[in-house]
């Protein structure tokens, strides 16, 4: 018998990709996806209908503006919510942390009269998100894989690490130095996830 609050292993396919849920196990962890593309796809692909059950895992729902996108296309084969207006993807009263898989969802830095993704969810006065990590500038996919990867191993490992520092070490799993210059984590680097 375990103590409570000690975080429990997860059979060995979730363990060994070093996945962990904490003693909130039996709340399901619910997300949802914003940005169709490439990263999306390899998101869902490791995170196999298998996986979501051992995990306690809900995808409520993946959006993105373009239907044939990769993710978008394993979403609708697995029976995951699709939609192109993001606005769709409602959290209730819980504020997620958001990560934006796509480039230019926290895009900033400019003139533009149009409010970013990311900014757009941290002002958002019925929902949004207590935090968004997500890209002002334009990467390579490839390049953003590891570092997603990394970010999903250390925010679920049952370590509870702030998002901050696990934003910090995720970026150190990637190479490429666009990457690391532009994916920013809006909001409050000491939070921890509750799950």
């Amino acid at each position: 018998m375990s103590e409570p609050g000690a975080t429990k292993p997860l059979s060995q396919a979730a363990a060994g990709a070093g996945l962990s849920r904490g003693a909130q196990a039996n709340l399901p962890l619910k997300a949802a996806i914003i940005g169709g593309g490439k990263a999306c796809d390899n998101l869902l692909t490791i995170l196999s209908r298998e996986r979501l059950h051992l995990l306690n895992m809900e995808v409520l729902g993946v959006a993105d503006p373009n239907p044939q996108a990769p993710g978008m296309v394993r979403a609708r084969e697995m029976g995951i919510f699709t939609t192109d207006d993001d606005r769709l993807l409602t959290n209730g009263p819980r504020l997620p942390l958001v990560i934006a898989m796509t480039c230019l969802n926290g895009f900033f830095h400019d003139a533009s009269p149009f409010e970013s993704l990311a900014d757009a969810l941290l002002k958002a006065p019925n929902g949004g998100a207590i935090a968004v990590f997500a890209s002002s500038g334009l990467t390579s996919p490839e390049e953003q894989i590891p570092m997603n990867h990394q970010l999903i191993r250390l925010l679920f490992n049952g370590q509870s690490l702030p998002i901050g520092e696990a934003a910090r070490k995720a970026k150190a799993a990637t190479n490429g130095q666009d990457v690391r210059k532009t994916w920013i984590l809006f909001g409050d680097p000491t939070t921890r996830l509750r799950y």
